[in-house]
């Protein structure tokens, strides 16, 4: 299956390997999973770990793993040409969500974006599809990546071996990455 496997794990693949491609922006994000963890004793960080939840958002932003495939109910006429009605069409997130005119700077990682967003910036991600389509398993994705990257950055510190190159098909997923693990404790 597709749907839920594949774009879950290289999801997880990507917040991994940017993050390790950013040292303080990974020493942030353990300090943060450190100190949540201390004050609520917990593992359980998606709820409490803001900085997490920023990595996650940035991350996703940069490396959209899915895209959106819909059919034409109608002719469309485009400045490149003519979409005939019932022709199915693909939806590159990446180009939304690396637009210049949204996001300040767009090909940097830079998680702190999103603490002061605007209504703009908000309104254009939308990594699990908009609509009566979007993603049924939304939840269920989001809540395994949030605790695999709380767990492997709160227990490991990553260094990129490898950055490996965007691999566009179905899903994108990091040809080739390669990421050394050292055990922070």
């Amino acid at each position: 299956l597709l749907v839920g496997h594949e774009t879950t794990a290289f999801t997880i693949a990507w917040v991994l390997l940017v993050i390790s491609q950013h040292a303080e922006e990974q020493e942030k994000l353990y300090e943060d999973l450190k100190r949540t963890k201390e004050e609520t004793g917990e593992d359980s960080w998606s709820s409490s770990c803001e900085y997490l939840k920023l990595v996650i958002k940035e991350a996703m932003r940069l490396y959209p793993v899915g895209r959106s495939l819909r059919t034409t109910k109608r002719d469309f006429q485009t400045p490149a040409g003519l979409i005939p009605k019932n022709s199915v069409c693909s939806f590159q997130f990446l180009l939304l969500f690396r637009n210049p005119n949204i996001f300040p700077q767009p090909n940097t990682f830079q998680p702190t974006r999103w603490i002061e967003a605007t209504k703009e910036m908000d309104d254009a991600l939308f990594p699990f599809s908009l609509g009566k389509r979007n993603c049924m398993g939304q939840s269920l994705g989001n809540a395994e990546v949030y605790a695999v990257v709380a767990r492997i950055c709160y227990e490991f510190e990553l260094e990129v071996v490898d950055n490996g190159k965007p691999d566009v098909g179905l899903v994108m997923k990091a040809e080739g990455a390669m990421l050394r693990v050292k055990k922070r404790r």
